[in-house]
């Protein structure tokens, strides 16, 4: 069976490649399909189509789809896909299915997650378990005890092992929604598995940085639109400790005043290639990464208006492990008295932010 995110992608809504991609009421094409960059003539431009980009992911004229087929082509296959894997007796297609789609949901996880871009990565075997070395000093870290759930705990020993748990998904699609080919089933399922997953890793790393607030760097109050001295002081929370400051993760807004703003622009490096700002990398600013959800779908995004946290190095910051994959297990509503189909995914995850220093929240007032 072919699985139907194989060429999966950004395009544009109609299924044309994102190449063809124009902004207002401009004739020229915002993005080169050669150098894989924005159609920019200076840094001014370059600013104005990131903002543009992110415009037109918000309100669907850019989307993900299969590049190997027109956007109804794309979704007649999945539909296809689905009643096959629906109707065949032996289970394996349904069992594939899902497989594909856990492969791809961690594929967009690695690629878009907030928390396996800024904390270090550990793929365990069987039988190890997480391993963290803990900074010297540090007395006070913030452990994840569940997929929902992060809490303070006093650690006095060099190397700390998190408890594993699992991240689920109960993805589930109905049967009588596919005898009425009702919408594009397979497009929701795979969403639904996103949003379960890497969006749970990522508010993970959310509440556990909202938690150091107060712990050893105080919370940054922005009045208005952000400035020089915000970012500065942000910064310097975390370079005090002697760590390097490597990433800073702004909510959309803040974009608009970075943008808007003559004190930033000598600071400011703009990314040039429209795949990485896809991914939400949108540029350099006094050295540190710039990453943003603005172009996530809105279920998908963590990142509350005004918020914005600067953070060290991952091999200073945190910590997580997985176990090589989401895994995918079948079910059936039969014998819950109903006609649902889906699947049940897993993934063993652990997660530490083992340095409090190492990150500094700032907030709009």
């Amino acid at each position: 069976m072919t699985h139907p995110y194989k060429g999966a992608k950004m395009v544009l809504a109609g299924g044309d490649p994102i190449e063809e991609l124009k902004f207002g009421r401009s004739n020229q094409r915002a993005l080169d399909s050669k150098t894989g960059e924005f159609n920019a003539h200076d840094k001014k431009d370059l600013m104005r189509s990131i903002t543009s980009l992110m415009e037109s992911v918000s309100s669907g004229q850019v989307v993900e789809q299969d590049t190997t087929m027109t956007a109804q082509d794309a979704t007649d296959a999945r539909r296809e896909v689905l009643a096959s894997a629906l109707n065949d007796a032996t289970g394996q297609e349904w069992a594939a299915l899902g497989s594909g789609l856990a492969r791809q949901i961690s594929e967009e996880a690695s690629r878009q997650g907030f928390l396996r871009r800024i904390a270090q990565g550990q793929t365990l075997r069987q039988g190890e378990v997480p391993r963290v070395p803990m900074p010297s000093h540090d007395s006070i870290a913030i452990v994840a005890t569940s997929a929902s759930s992060v809490g303070y705990q006093t650690i006095r020993q060099r190397v700390f092992t998190p408890d594993e748990f699992e991240i689920q998904a109960n993805v589930r699609v109905e049967n009588l929604d596919i005898e009425q080919v009702n919408g594009d089933l397979l497009e929701h399922a795979y969403n639904d598995g996103l949003q379960a997953m890497m969006v749970a890793e990522d508010r993970l790393w959310k509440d556990a940085a909202d938690k150091t607030v107060g712990v050893v760097n105080d919370l940054e109050y922005i009045a208005g639109e952000l400035t020089t001295r915000n970012l500065g002081n942000l910064r310097q929370s975390v370079a005090r400790w002697n760590l390097p400051v490597n990433t800073a993760l702004i909510s959309n807004d803040y974009w608009a005043d970075i943008i808007g703003s003559s004190d930033f622009a000598a600071f400011l490096d703009p990314i040039t290639k429209y795949d990485l700002a896809l991914n939400g990398q949108i540029g350099t600013l006094v050295g540190m990464q710039l990453l943003t959800d603005a172009f996530r779908q809105p279920n998908q995004k963590v990142m509350g208006a005004g918020e914005i946290y600067i953070v060290a190095s991952p091999e200073n910051h945190a910590a997580y492990s997985t176990r090589g994959g989401i895994r995918s297990t079948p079910t059936s509503g039969a014998n819950a008295g109903n006609s649902t189909r889906g699947w049940f995914m897993t993934e063993p995850f652990s997660f530490v932010l083992a340095n409090s220093r190492s990150v500094a929240k700032g907030k709009r007032v």
